[in-house]
């Protein structure tokens, strides 16, 4: 008697099982944007053909790596933004069937519309250091599965490949501060004052580039490279250096700019610093006066 009572119950546990049926329904997105929102609540719910309860719960797989160290991978370079994917209610990382402990997802039901609904919440981290521009994606597979964590079926009753991604825009600064300042990203102009002009005199200063994809810095003086006086067409010749190199005059930068540093991948946090100096090469023919001169940075990306 015994043995067949045994029996009875498998029998039913099993009828139990395959008179449900589960499936995700059509507002479970193959492809969600983290652009607007890097905290994303995704909602969504599955479908039964009972209007009894049916139980189940959810499996997400890990995606490229461990459900430990969910990731967005950039699809041009070898960087990852950290991503993860929790249990809304209860906070816990959302793991596939073999992985899960514990509760899972809360699944409220709604017995008019034979839906239940699930919650999950994303999390996506950008990190402090700048990370390569780009597109950042991973697919994971959300699988329905039929049962509770103690006694469920293995293969799941449904699965879909949904996609969430972000794209990390291009990002450039550049600074211009008194030598050895670091990056500001408030001083963005810097005055030489030479006080009484003496041929071979110089200032120093630095210009720092930030970029997350590749840097080119430029320059070019508003007076074609001369300082010119507040009256008559006299005139003041200097010289510029960058990054160390020989003098080098400015004339013709207004048409044609001078490309003077050029820097691939992400910067370092503090910035590629370029060590500059002015100096005055010529006063012949200059009247008493002010005399001054724009020299314009540009920064631009690489790639």
């Amino acid at each position: 008697m015994k043995l067949l009572l045994l029996i009875i119950l498998l029998t039913s546990s099993s009828q139990s099982f395959s008179a449900c049926k589960l499936w995700f329904n059509s507002d479970l997105q193959s492809s969600y944007s983290l652009n607007a929102s890097t905290r994303l609540p995704v909602l969504f719910s599955v479908k039964s053909n009972k209007k009894t309860n049916c139980a189940h719960f959810i499996g997400v797989t890990s995606g490229s790596t461990s459900y430990t160290k969910r990731r967005l991978l950039n699809q041009t370079h070898p960087e990852y933004l950290p991503f993860q994917l929790y249990q809304y209610d209860f906070g816990g990382i959302l793991k596939d069937a073999g992985d899960a402990t514990g509760r899972n997802i809360s699944i409220p039901y709604d017995s008019n519309k034979k839906s239940y609904y699930h919650r999950i919440k994303t999390v996506l981290s950008i990190p402090f250091k700048f990370a390569p521009a780009g597109r950042y994606s991973d697919f994971y597979t959300f699988n329905v599965y039929r049962g509770t964590l103690d006694n469920f079926e293995s293969n799941p009753l449904d699965s879909m490949s949904v996609e969430f991604y972000y794209e990390l825009d291009r990002a450039i600064a550049v600074s211009v501060v008194p030598s050895g300042l670091p990056f500001d990203f408030y001083s963005t102009d810097h005055n030489l004052d030479f006080g009484v002009l003496k041929v071979g005199e110089t200032k120093r200063f630095d210009i720092i580039g930030l970029s997350n994809a590749g840097l080119k810095l430029s320059a070019y003086s508003i007076n074609n490279g001369v300082m010119k006086g507040s009256y008559g067409t006299s005139k003041v010749n200097y010289k510029i250096s960058f990054d160390g190199g020989a003098y080098r005059t400015m004339v013709g930068s207004l048409s044609a700019p001078i490309q003077f540093k050029t820097f691939s991948g992400v910067t370092p946090i503090k910035g590629v610093r370029v060590k500059s100096s002015v100096m005055i090469s010529g006063l012949s023919g200059a009247k008493a006066g002010d005399y001054s001169d724009t020299i314009v940075i540009t920064a631009a990306t690489a790639y």
